[in-house]
């Protein structure tokens, strides 16, 4: 136990606590000794660098212990006043001690709640770090948040769309209202090959904002003022079209080929036309960071790509020391609020005690 606790222990008791019925422990449990008030026992270790600020009845008091007050109270405490506050704990704990209420049915129970309090501070709080966070919850972590580590290129997308249909999968259910499946194809090429030019338009009204030095913002601006006129009206009125920006991110092995990772990355695969339209481009002007794709024409409608972003590939694994920091430092919190409890459980099942677990929330942000 600390010289601070202990203090706070004594002070309380020649302050008027004595007095209430002290409860037994239920373990075996005795007071360390203290032979004076010089004895470690009662003034704790400290380093030869720890200076003295204040003596109480030749009793030193250091700049540690004051540090840690005033860390525990927060910014709005006051050196001197705690200080003081200090010195009179110091006296009264004194004063305490010489009246003979150092004694195990006296204290015993409120030393062994500090001496918890202390543990729970300092093996559990402050020499617990991220370093601690142990490999296999590392690779659990790893495993649940794979695709950040290890993916191909990935392309942050800002798609403008103009579509003449939304089924993905079968086109053919397209302009249901069509009975024959043939003339809905017909209807769908009509849709799209009406939209080419407008398409075109939408894709130079884009353009300029995504020049260099220019954002996100640029091209938003840019796209509320081009959807005003486009698609034009008599194409709105034919076939119900309009335009609308999606915002996603595409996986891409820009080396391959669509086909050839096609079985890899299936469940996050896009329209060939796009996916292989984006690649194109991030070729051909030499892997920039952002970029915009001239029209692209997929089986349900027009497409006018802005990359806002690439994030280069990387095939990193759960040893990887960056991947391990990382995921130490992010997890740090939620692990160690599961270690707290692990603990505190094999700690009742190996001692007679009591689990409050709502006053262990304190400790869920870490210090």
């Amino acid at each position: 136990m600390t010289r601070a606790s202990r203090l706070l222990v004594l002070a309380a008791l020649a302050a008027g606590c004595a007095d209430e019925a002290p409860t037994r422990p239920t373990l075996p449990f005795s007071l360390a000794p203290i032979a004076d008030f010089t004895a470690p026992e009662w003034t704790g270790t400290h380093s030869a660098d720890d200076p003295v600020i204040a003596r109480v009845e030749g009793v030193p008091i250091h700049a540690s212990v004051l540090k840690v007050q005033l860390e525990r109270l927060g910014p709005t405490a006051k050196p001197r006043e705690v200080l003081e506050r200090l010195i009179e704990l110091e006296l009264l704990a004194q004063a305490a001690f010489r009246s003979g209420h150092y004694t195990e049915p006296t204290v015993g129970a409120v030393v062994r709640r500090t001496l918890a309090r202390r543990y729970v501070e300092i093996e559990l709080g402050t020499k617990l770090t991220p370093a601690d966070v142990p490999q296999e919850y590392v690779q659990k972590a790893y495993e649940q948040f794979r695709g950040r580590f290890d993916h191909f290129h990935r392309f942050l997308i800002h798609d403008t769309q103009v579509l003449c249909c939304t089924e993905v999968l079968d086109q053919d259910n397209c302009f249901r209202e069509i009975a024959s499946v043939d003339e809905r194809r017909e209807r769908l090429k009509s849709c799209l090959d009406d939209h080419a030019d407008d398409a075109r338009a939408l894709y130079e009204r884009l353009k300029p904002a995504t020049a260099e030095g220019t954002g996100l913002e640029a091209v938003r601006q840019a796209f509320d003022l081009a959807t005003l006129s486009l698609p034009n009206s008599q194409l709105k009125l034919n076939y119900k079209t309009g335009a609308a920006m999606q915002e996603y991110d595409m996986q891409y092995d820009v080396d391959s080929t669509y086909e050839k990772q096609f079985e890899k990355v299936r469940y996050r695969m896009l329209f060939k036309e796009i996916m292989d339209g984006v690649r194109k481009e991030y070729l051909d002007q030499g892997r920039p960071s952002r970029f915009i794709v001239p029209p692209i024409r997929t089986p349900i409608g027009w497409h006018i790509v802005y990359v806002d972003r690439v994030v280069p590939a990387q095939h990193l694994t759960a040893t990887d020391p960056s991947v391990v920091a990382e995921i130490q430092s992010q997890a740090f919190t939620p692990w160690r609020r599961v270690y707290l409890g692990q603990t505190f459980e094999k700690l009742c099942r190996e001692r007679e005690c009591t689990l409050f677990r709502e006053r262990l929330h304190a400790l869920d942000e870490g210090p």
